[in-house]
C-alpha cells in the first residue's frame, strides 16, 4: 500500500489502529459533503448547526465502519494463523496489514468475504435501527445519522466486492481460481490483469461522467481507478518476483554470515569489529552454534551513548528475533518477505534443533531476480 506519515490512535484486541495523514483530508472533505449537500437535501428543515454537527458525528461513524470491516478481516486472518501488523486507515478507506499470504484458498476466500459481511450487518443493524425509532415515539434527531450510516455501510459493502484485486472482491475472485487451479502465483497474476482491466474501466467511466458535468464524481472514480490500476500493477510484479525466487531453495543460495557475535560480546568489541565494514541492518548472536539472539544496528547509535563500553550485545537483541528466522526448508521468497517485513537486509537460516546455518541476504536475491531475468 502506499502510505504517508501513519499516527497509531488505539489499540482494538491486539491489533494497533493507525490513521494515515491523508485520511483526514478525506474526513475534513466527507463532513463538507454531508453538511453542506447530502443532509441538507435528504433532511430540509434542520438549523445550519444541526446539519453540522450530524456531518461530524456521521464522519465519526464511518471511521469507525471502516475500522470494524477491517477488524473482521484481522480476525479471521487470525484465526488462520497470519500475523496482523494493525489496521491503517487512508485517502481511499482502510487495510488489515498482513505479515504473510493466506495458507489455502479456503482462508483467503473467508478473510476476504468477513469484511464485506460485517459491512452487509452494519448496514442492516443501522437501517433497522433507523426504522423502529423512526417509528417509536422518540425524538428523530438520530433517524438521519442511522440512516446515512446504514446506507453508507450497504454501498462500502458493494463497493469492496468488485472483483478488483487488491480489494476483497478482488481477493475473492483469485481465491476461487486458486481453488481450481491449485495454483497461487497464476492466480495473482490472473487477478491482478482482471483488477487493471477494471481499473480502466473505472478510469473511463470517471472521464465520461466529468465531460457529462458530474465533476465530483468523475474525480473519485478517476482517483479509485488510477489507485486500482497502481495496486494491481504492484501485485502483478510481486507475483511474477514469487515465480522467479519460489525457485530457489534457501540452502543452495546461503551464505555463511561474515559476521556473528556470541551472548557475552560487549559494545567494545561491536566497535572493533565494524570498523571498515559493509554495515548490515541484523547481525546474528550465536552460541555453541545456535541462534540466540538478532542485533539491530538500529540500536548502535542508542549503545553508543551508554559510557559503559563492556555492556553485552544480548541485552539489545530484538525481543522478537524469531521474525527474522527461517527453517532451511524455506525458499528465496520467503526470506525476500522476511526481510521485507522486518526492513532488513538479512534473513536468517537455521536447521534441526535452531542450529545457525547462516544468512540471506537482500543482495544475493537482487542478483538472482537480475539473473533469471537475463536467462529466462
Amino acid at each position: 500500500m502506499f502510505f504517508f506519515k501513519r499516527i497509531e490512535v488505539l489499540k482494538l484486541m491486539g491489533f494497533p489502529i493507525r490513521v494515515d495523514v491523508s485520511w483526514f483530508f478525506v474526513f475534513f472533505l466527507i463532513i463538507l459533503s454531508l453538511a453542506s449537500g447530502f443532509f441538507p437535501h435528504v433532511y430540509p428543515g434542520l438549523t445550519e448547526g444541526s446539519y453540522w454537527a450530524m456531518a461530524f458525528v456521521g464522519s465519526i461513524g464511518l471511521f469507525l465502519s471502516i475500522i470494524f470491516h477491517e477488524f473482521f478481516h484481522s480476525l479471521v486472518a487470525k484465526y488462520y494463523g497470519v500475523k496482523i501488523d494493525g489496521i491503517t486507515l487512508f485517502i481511499f478507506g482502510g487495510v488489515a496489514e498482513m505479515k504473510k499470504e493466506m495458507p489455502s484458498a479456503k482462508a483467503e476466500f473467508l478473510v476476504a468475504i468477513a469484511g464485506p459481511l460485517s459491512s452487509f450487518l452494519l448496514a442492516i443493524f443501522f437501517l433497522t435501527l433507523s426504522y423502529f425509532w423512526n417509528q417509536s415515539l422518540l425524538p428523530d434527531t438520530f433517524v438521519p445519522l442511522f440512516t446515512y450510516l446504514g446506507w453508507v455501510n450497504a454501498l462500502l459493502a458493494i463497493f469492496n466486492c468488485i472483483p478488483a484485486f487488491p480489494m476483497d472482491g478482488g481477493r475473492v475472485l483469485r481465491s476461487i481460481i486458486w481453488a481450481l487451479n491449485k495454483n497461487f502465483i497464476k492466480s495473482s497474476l490472473i487477478a491482478a490483469k482482471i483488477g487493471e482491466l477494471i481499473s480502466w474501466l473505472m478510469i473511463g467511466w470517471g472521464v465520461l461522467n466529468a465531460f457529462m458535468g458530474n465533476i465530483t464524481e468523475g474525480l473519485w472514480l478517476l482517483l479509485i481507478g488510477f489507485f486500482i490500476r497502481r495496486a494491481s500493477r504492484m501485485s502483478y510484479s510481486q507475483a511474477k518476483l514469487q515465480k522467479k525466487l519460489s525457485k530457489y531453495p534457501v540452502l543452495g543460495i546461503l551464505e555463511k554470515s561474515e559476521l556473528s557475535f556470541a551472548p557475552e560480546d560487549s559494545l567494545f568489541k561491536l566497535k572493533q569489529e565494524l570498523q571498515n565494514r559493509l554495515v548490515q541492518t541484523h547481525y546474528p548472536i550465536v552460541e555453541n552454534q545456535k541462534l540466540k539472539g538478532i542485533f539491530s544496528i538500529k540500536k548502535f547509535e542508542k549503545m553508543l551513548s551508554s559510557d559503559d563500553d563492556f555492556i553485552h550485545l544480548m541485552d539489545f537483541s530484538e525481543k522478537d528475533f524469531q521474525d527474522f528466522v527461517l527453517n532451511e526448508k524455506a525458499n528465496a521468497w520467503d526470506a525476500f518477505l522476511t526481510m521485507r517485513q522486518n526492513q532488513a537486509t538479512q534473513a536468517f537460516i537455521v536447521g534441526d534443533e535452531e542450529s545457525f546455518l547462516g544468512a540471506i541476504t537482500m543482495a544475493r536475491l537482487l542478483l538472482l531476480v537480475q539473473q533469471d531475468s537475463i536467462f529466462s
